[in-house]
């Protein structure tokens, strides 16, 4: 854990260290493990690192890139220059990353290089792409299958977390069919959104258990405490249990388009970049710079209370234009502040979600910002489980079925749990310009299934409630 001079954690690393013949090589891989938003500067890349190390110092020069946005840090000679360091630490997310003196050079966008002052190892980051990490998935290894399976539902519940607190999107857990699991796996489990604008799922992040058919493939062995041997005495190794997951940015288009309305995004405020933006409202022959002295009073008290804000000085653009920008960009709330606001010591605040104006005193205003944040990231929350809800349509025949997907409907079924009924519902369900219906999950929340229970396709016995739909 590294930790600020006054104690407060800044962020947790996760590191791993390997040597090997090769060069003399040694390297630590390390994963930060954010402890919150205040330290985040860069969240591409910046939250993972390689670092080799050396032991010696490289007599070449480091190169001169004159086109680098860094040239200003480049060879950059800390000995206790405060400023210095906090500048280098600020590009690359670390607010307190070495806390012994030492020169410390930034080679490119995407190295760092430090001396260590008494050793004089030479420590060389470098930066992974934590996007593309995230697109190929993350994974773990077991020794049993019960605690893969346990860890497939932890991470589900995560996901179904991250979708649902943070981004204030409901979501359906539930299991993959035969046809739509990860290729590989034993099985797949997901969370599902709808899109009740366009009626259609969308596969949100998914959590897969690949059981030992990847271990097997490639010999993944371990050493076993308890030792088994085959009838010549050799020692048979267990094969690990592996699991695989990932979010990816798909989330991001998931949240924009389940709250998004004809002016533009609604973020939640957990995740929006600005919770606030305040816009001076002056007039022709008032004191344009006491309004703006007061617009940035505001920001700076809603700062010290944590909140994410700030003031939009732009002389060349409208009052109304400014409303409509940050509209588009989804903030969750104006502040407006003019010089009949200021006669009366308050302000104008506006919900981006519903666009209500309420006139707050100045006195009450921080308190009542945070209030607000914490209600608008509630109420968007509850107006999209209501839509879902409403799209949510249960059936038995194939013509319910048909009706239901004709309305944009989240449509769920009793089925026979049979690839080959599930497809031909897909190829009866296409249209001229459509892709057919398919499965989205079965969910782990069923409702009853009575005895004598049809398959709404193939009218053989069913065997599981699952939802269906057209999908992205």
């Amino acid at each position: 854990m590294i930790e600020s001079p006054t104690g407060n954690a800044f962020y947790l690393l996760m590191l791993s260290y390997e040597e090997s013949e090769k060069n003399n090589g040694k390297r630590l891989a390390g994963t930060k493990i954010l402890e919150g938003n205040d330290t985040v500067h860069d969240a591409n890349g910046a939250a993972m690192f390689v670092v080799d190390i050396h032991d010696t110092p490289s007599l070449e020069p480091f190169p001169n890139l004159s086109s680098s946005k860094f040239l200003s840090l480049q060879r950059k000679k800390w000995s206790g220059d405060e400023d210095s360091l906090a500048a280098i630490s600020f590009f690359y997310s670390f607010l307190d990353p070495i806390p012994e003196p030492g020169s410390l050079y930034v080679i490119s966008g995407d190295h760092l290089a430090f001396v260590w002052h008494e050793s004089k190892d030479v420590f060389t980051f470098k930066r992974l792409n934590l996007e593309e990490i995230l697109k190929k998935g993350l994974g773990i290894a077991f020794a049993t299958k019960e605690e893969a399976d346990e860890e497939v539902l932890e991470v589900l519940n995560i996901y179904s977390r991250v979708y649902e607190d943070l981004l204030s999107v409901p979501v359906i857990k539930g299991r993959k069919c035969d046809k739509e699991k990860f290729a590989g796996a034993d099985y797949t489990t997901s969370v599902e959104a709808f899109i009740p604008t366009t009626g259609r799922g969308v596969q949100a992040a998914t959590s897969h258990c690949l059981g030992q058919n990847f271990a097997k493939m490639f010999e993944i062995a371990f050493e076993d405490k308890e030792v088994k041997r085959d009838k010549k005495g050799k020692i048979i190794k267990p094969m690990v249990w592996q699991n695989s997951w990932g979010l990816s940015t798909r989330s991001i288009g998931v949240m924009a388009m389940t709250h998004g309305d004809e002016k533009g995004l609604v973020l939640p405020p957990k995740v929006a970049r600005y919770q606030v933006v305040v816009v001076p409202v002056p007039f022709k022959g008032v004191d344009t710079k006491r309004i703006s002295q007061e617009c940035q009073a505001v920001k700076t008290a809603l700062q010290g209370a944590g909140v994410r804000a700030l003031v939009d000085e732009r002389a060349n653009y409208a009052c109304g234009w400014k409303y409509a920008d940050w509209e588009m960009k989804g903030v969750p709330l104006r502040i407006e502040l003019g010089p009949r606001d200021l006669e009366k010591n308050q302000v104008r605040v506006v919900r981006r979600d519903t666009g209500a104006k309420m006139d707050v005193l100045r006195v009450d205003l921080v308190e009542k910002v945070k209030d607000l944040l914490e209600v608008i990231q509630r109420d968007i929350y509850d107006v999209a489980k209501r839509k879902l809800e409403e799209c949510i349509q249960k059936v038995e025949t194939w013509d319910e079925f048909k009706e239901a997907l004709r309305l944009k409907k989240l449509v769920l079924a009793p089925w026979c749990d049979e690839i080959e009924v599930e497809n031909d519902v897909k190829e009866n369900t296409k249209g001229e310009n459509e892709a057919g219906a398919k499965t989205l999950c079965t969910p782990f929340d069923q409702p009853e299934l009575r005895e004598n229970t049809l398959c709404f396709a193939s009218g053989k016995p069913a065997k599981k409630w699952t939802y269906w739909g057209r999908s992205y």
